[in-house]
C-alpha cells in the first residue's frame, strides 16, 4: 500500500516510541466496514502495527463473511488480521470494546458511523458516542459520507483556543510523524471587524512555538460564525485528510458530541476523523 507524500517508518520515519501499535477495527460485518478495514490496513501498513477486527458475538456478525468481504476489498497487499468475536456479556455493545482494547497494548479504535443495529449505530449513536465519552484511546471516526483512499497526506488539527486543544495539537503532531505526512492547525473564529488581527493570535502563537521546537507545520485561521461548516469547506472534498478534534465536556461531553462541531464535521467528512478525550 501506498501512502503519500510520506515515508513508511520502516525505512526510517521517526515517530514516538509508544505510538499505537494495536489498531482495532470494530465491525459488523456490512460493506461500510470493509471501508473501515481498508482505511486500518493502509494505516497499519505504514506504521507497522498490527490490526484486531473485533465485532461483538451476540449481533449476529458471520465472521467467515467478512473475511470473505475483505478477500475481495482489493487490499494492495496481504494483511494478516486477527479475527476476534466478543460474546456480549457487558451491559453494553461499547463497554464490550472497551473491555477488549482495554487489555490491548498502545491501542486506537477504528469505526465507522454505518453498520448493523447492535455492534455499529447510526453516527455517533449510543455506541460510537459510549465509546468516545469512556475510551482512554483515540478513535478514528468515518463518518456516512467518509471515502477508501489508498493513502493519507495530511493531518489537520482543528483547535478552539482553549487548553484542551494541546492534547489534540500533540496527537496529531504524533501522527504526521509517523506517517510522514504535513502537518496543519486550523482554528476557527467568529468574525470581529473590531477585534482587528488579535483573533489570529493563538494559532499563530502555537505554530510559531512549535516551529522553534523544530517541528515543520503550517496553520490557517478561519473566519465563519459556522466552525464545522467552514472545516469541511476548507479541506474540500479529500478522502486523504484525517482530520483531528478532541472531544471536551465544557458543556456535557454528548451534548459537544451531538449535534455540534465535532458530529457535524465526521457527518460531512471525505476522510477519517481521530477524536482523543484529554486527560484530566
Amino acid at each position: 500500500m501506498t501512502v503519500e507524500p510520506g515515508v513508511s517508518n520502516k525505512s526510517g520515519t521517526a515517530q514516538r516510541d509508544d505510538f499505537y501499535r494495536n489498531l482495532i477495527a470494530a465491525v459488523d460485518g456490512s460493506e461500510f466496514s470493509v471501508h473501515v478495514l481498508r482505511a486500518a490496513a493502509t494505516i497499519a501498513d505504514v506504521i507497522d502495527a498490527d490490526v484486531t477486527l473485533l465485532t461483538a458475538g451476540s449481533a449476529g456478525v458471520d465472521l467467515p463473511h467478512v473475511a470473505a468481504a475483505i478477500e475481495t476489498a482489493n487490499l494492495a497487499e496481504p494483511l494478516d488480521i486477527e479475527f476476534v468475536g466478543i460474546d456480549k456479556t457487558h451491559p453494553s455493545t461499547a463497554d464490550a470494546i472497551l473491555g477488549y482494547t482495554a487489555n490491548v497494548d498502545n491501542p486506537i479504535i477504528f469505526m465507522g458511523s454505518h453498520g448493523r443495529s447492535g455492534l455499529l449505530t447510526v453516527l455517533l449513536g449510543s455506541v460510537s458516542g459510549e465509546i468516545i465519552e469512556k475510551s482512554h484511546a483515540p478513535v478514528m471516526l468515518f463518518g456516512p459520507k467518509s471515502r477508501s483512499s489508498d493513502r493519507y497526506t495530511r493531518i489537520v488539527a482543528c483547535v478552539d483556543g482553549s487548553e484542551f486543544a494541546l492534547a489534540i495539537i500533540e496527537e496529531a503532531e504524533a501522527w504526521a510523524k509517523a506517517l510522514g505526512v504535513p502537518l496543519w492547525l486550523i482554528e476557527v473564529v467568529e468574525p470581529e471587524p473590531n477585534l482587528g488581527g488579535i483573533e489570529t493570535n493563538y494559532v499563530h502563537n502555537v505554530a510559531q512555538k512549535m516551529k522553534d521546537d523544530g517541528v515543520e507545520l503550517q496553520w490557517d485561521v478561519l473566519h465563519s460564525k459556522h466552525p464545522a461548516k467552514a472545516i469541511l469547506e476548507w479541506v474540500g472534498d479529500d478522502a486523504g485528510t484525517i482530520l483531528a478534534l478532541a472531544t471536551h465536556g465544557r458543556t456535557g461531553l454528548r451534548r459537544v458530541l451531538l449535534g455540534s462541531v465535532v458530529a457535524d464535521v465526521i457527518h460531512g467528512a471525505s476522510g477519517p476523523v481521530l477524536t482523543c478525550v484529554p486527560a484530566k
